[in-house]
């Protein structure tokens, strides 16, 4: 026998008590399981916490988008190696293309041609996987590189834990990169490219969990695009590749959303001629995000925005 809280316990009476201990504790487990404690993690969890993270505020800190990888010499476009550099130089977000080949693998590549970015020839589109991986990159001047053409899914694993990615989809079925988002539970690492208000109503029927960047650097071009119901939380604006009126900010930031301003090619080249001082002045004026061609450059203007 043993010792109870109202005395004695007989041995049978002591198995019970276990046996209905054990039958408890099973049933607070089922039900904890059922409130979700022990359920696996969706991809509509994983889509929220990517949500949570770009839900804009006063005083939100301005962020760094590489486009295709900010390319160096030895660094190509659309490269792993690319990607890797321009993260750890400070770079939140990559911007990447994505192309399918012609057995239907989706890779990395900007152009339909293999010219320009590859010592290869041709449609990408008409090689097989295969084939592109005999090909290796160019740099930005040209010279070849160790480095290859990147199926999308090993970028999806790369970013986890490393950065974001805007995917620019080119000629892409909407199937299949959903399919390959869902098949790498990247949700949480991925934001869609969309260029039209059709194009992002499409998918957000077909994923309305995902977040997309939609184009709309106009006061009429936003009111346009909050007429359509998608909430906030699911948008982040590009606002194009020149300074919008500011206005345009004002209407963004009111929705909680947050801007990207692309720097590529005409400020960014203003910018190497002036000095960092010119983007200092755009995250000033209200851009959140500069996708740029030059992520040092725009690295060090935060650093030093961060003096004052």
């Amino acid at each position: 026998m043993s010792w109870g809280q109202g005395g004695y316990i007989s041995k049978g009476e002591s198995l019970l008590h276990k046996v209905r201990g054990a039958v408890l504790l099973l049933l607070i487990l089922g039900l904890t399981a059922g409130c979700g404690f022990f359920a696996e993690e969706t991809a509509e969890d994983r889509a929220e916490d990517l949500r949570r993270h770009f839900i804009w505020e006063k005083g939100s800190p301005p962020l760094i988008s590489a486009h295709r990888g900010s390319p160096v010499e030895g660094f190509p476009e659309n490269s792993l190696a690319a990607f890797q550099r321009a993260s750890d130089l400070g770079a939140t977000i990559i911007e990447c293309d994505v192309r399918s080949t012609a057995d239907g693998f989706l890779v990395l590549m900007h152009d339909k041609t293999l010219e320009r970015t590859t010592d290869g020839s041709g449609l990408l589109h008409e090689k097989t996987l295969a084939e592109l991986q005999t090909l290796h990159l160019l740099d930005p001047a040209g010279a070849l590189t160790a480095e290859r053409i990147p199926l999308l899914g090993e970028v999806l694993q790369w970013a986890e834990d490393r950065a974001y990615l805007t995917l620019d989809l080119k000629q892409v079925e909407a199937s299949h990169i959903l399919n390959v988002i869902r098949q790498n539970r990247a949700e949480d690492r991925v934001i869609l490219i969309v260029y039209s208000f059709e194009d992002m109503m499409r998918y957000h029927n077909l994923a309305p969990h995902l977040m997309m960047s939609v184009s709309a650097g106009t006061v009429e071009s936003l009111r346009t695009l909050f007429s359509y119901d998608v909430p906030p939380d699911r948008l982040m604006i590009f606002t194009g590749v020149r300074e919008p009126e500011a206005a345009v900010y004002d209407m963004i930031h009111e929705q909680g959303i947050y801007s990207i301003l692309g720097t590529m090619h005409n400020l960014d080249n203003r910018a190497a001629a002036e000095g960092a001082v010119i983007y200092r002045d755009l995250y000033r004026k209200g851009a959140d995000i500069l996708s740029t061609d030059r992520v040092e450059a725009v690295a060090e203007a935060i650093r030093e925005m961060k003096k004052f």
